[in-house]
């Protein structure tokens, strides 16, 4: 895997990169990866974005976590402290512990997710660049317990399947959505409807 990287200065006047600055002081030695470093590189503002943190060990998890009485909202869940930290979304991730970007990067389930910023760059994939740009959806890894969830907030997003696999998923998706009527932020999926809107027709069998 390719991964290149930039500075972050060049995104100096963009209220992104403040935001940043903040939660990179309040939490040292972080990854923030995914989607709020996608943002970033698209300077695009965070908006209801989680803001993914990753750290290089569970000691420096701890030291960054023995304290979290400024954030009297803060839960605790299996996966991470989710609280709400200069108006943003913070989820300070449990369990993956990592330095390395690419390890960081194979552990994602759409090569659209594969930014990351530390310290004062960004780092990227050319397939995460077009893939971003263009809102396409390419597999990467499949977790069945998270599948639906995040199939489903991508296609909110806009993102339409680009590979064969993650059409055959986006399929799982919609033949599930119309088993068990699958209400994904209060937005009711039909097999039609997201046909329709993504490719102009229906399912085998509708």
């Amino acid at each position: 895997m390719k991964i290149l990287l930039q500075s972050l200065e060049i995104y100096k006047g963009f209220s992104n990169y403040y935001k940043l600055q903040q939660i990179q002081h309040y939490f040292p030695g972080i990854i923030i990866g995914g989607g709020a470093a996608r943002q970033v590189f698209l300077n695009e503002e965070f908006g209801s974005t989680d803001i993914d943190i990753y750290h290089s060990t569970p000691m420096d998890q701890a030291l960054n976590t023995h304290d979290l009485s400024p954030f009297p909202d803060y839960m605790l869940t299996a996966n991470a402290y989710n609280f709400k930290y200069c108006g943003m979304k913070v989820q300070l991730i449990r369990k993956i512990y990592t330095t390395n970007i690419e390890e960081l990067f194979n552990s994602y389930d759409f090569a659209c997710c594969m930014f990351a910023i530390k310290d004062n760059y960004i780092y990227y994939t050319e397939q995460a660049v077009e893939d971003a740009t263009h809102k396409w959806l390419n597999v990467i890894n499949l977790d069945k317990d998270t599948l639906h969830q995040r199939v489903g907030k991508y296609l909110k997003k806009g993102y339409i399947p680009k590979c064969s696999e993650s059409t055959e998923v986006f399929i799982d998706f919609i033949n599930t959505s119309y088993s068990q009527r699958y209400d994904f932020a209060n937005e009711l999926y039909t097999p039609e409807a997201l046909f329709t809107n993504y490719f102009g027709l229906y399912p085998k069998g509708y």
